[in-house]
């Protein structure tokens, strides 16, 4: 006799059943400005697509960003606003939980507050790891490994709700910073195990790759492990492209909600004898 499975397993089956594959190379995004400093980035043509789960219609298009200091200077950039840690909703409306020096128990202790938040998003971007492997001594691969599991539970509940998860690399040091020998290479192996242990439920926004490539010694703080608003900016950018289009989804969904005589006219055709299913489909054929 088969199993029948549970409503929560269903529904995740369900969601997973509407993943759609959007590029990420978009017109028009929010821009991080820091006065002097303030950068614009035009989007990113080489980026990869990113697959991403179609979010409820009733779910806000906010998003909720987790970390360490880096994600407290991408909140500075963004806002000006110089905090420690960080527990605020932006100008934006989305909200914002990090702290200086944490690592995965920060994110474990802190899992009830996170959850609290995350109700009022469908967006959940992860940005941790540099102090792991600071404090490790160095050994990438392991706290990748540790992790992996958990992120990987805490992404699946989330999906189930049909939020769309995103964890960002861990972003390179400069020359100045010596207290781990070969922190570069620590990094990008942290990178590496993490992103092919991730499971679907999660997309891996590699930022690593982009800072590295772009980044000056003057973008960095003298301790050569924090960077200036246009870095924390430029990072910023890139997060915010690679999750446009989960929230050029849910407007879509909202629109398809809508009573039919606020659906405009360029859509009526296309979605008044459509269930959500059925456009899903009939888009994702057209791509």
């Amino acid at each position: 006799m088969i199993k029948q499975k549970s409503s929560s397993s269903l529904t995740r089956i369900f969601n997973k059943t509407k993943k759609i594959i959007i590029g990420t190379a978009l017109a028009s995004l929010p821009v991080a400005t820091s006065g002097e400093n303030s950068a614009t980035i035009t989007p990113m043509n080489n980026l990869p697509q990113t697959e991403i789960t179609t979010p409820p219609s009733h779910l806000s298009d906010k998003t909720l960003f987790i970390g360490d200091s880096r994600t407290v200077g991408m909140f500075l950039a963004l806002t000006q606003q110089n905090k420690n840690p960080v527990n605020d909703v932006d100008q934006n409306g989305n909200f914002w939980f990090a702290k200086v020096g944490e690592d995965i128990k920060w994110l474990k202790n802190n899992i009830s507050t996170i959850q609290e938040k995350a109700q009022n998003c469908s967006i959940i971007v992860i940005s941790l790891g540099v102090n792991d492997i600071a404090k490790s001594g160095g050994k990438g691969k392991a706290c990748a490994e540790q992790y992996i599991q958990y992120l990987n539970e805490l992404a699946e509940d989330w999906a189930v709700q049909g939020k769309s998860v995103f964890v960002s690399s861990c972003n390179p040091v400069s020359s100045r910073y010596t207290s781990i020998k070969n922190m570069n290479q620590q990094i990008n192996i942290f990178n590496t195990v993490l992103k092919n242990g991730l499971s679907s439920d999660i997309t891996f926004i590699d930022t690593n790759s982009l800072v590295f490539q772009n980044a000056k010694l003057t973008d960095y703080n003298s301790d050569g492990l924090h960077y200036k608003n246009k870095m924390n900016s430029f990072i910023y950018n890139i997060i915010m492209e690679q999750t446009e289009p989960t929230r050029q989804l849910l407007a879509n969904q909202k629109e398809l909600s809508a009573p039919s005589d606020t659906i405009s006219h360029r859509n009526k055709t296309d979605l008044s004898f459509y269930t959500q299913q059925q456009w899903l489909i009939r888009k994702q054929n057209q791509n």
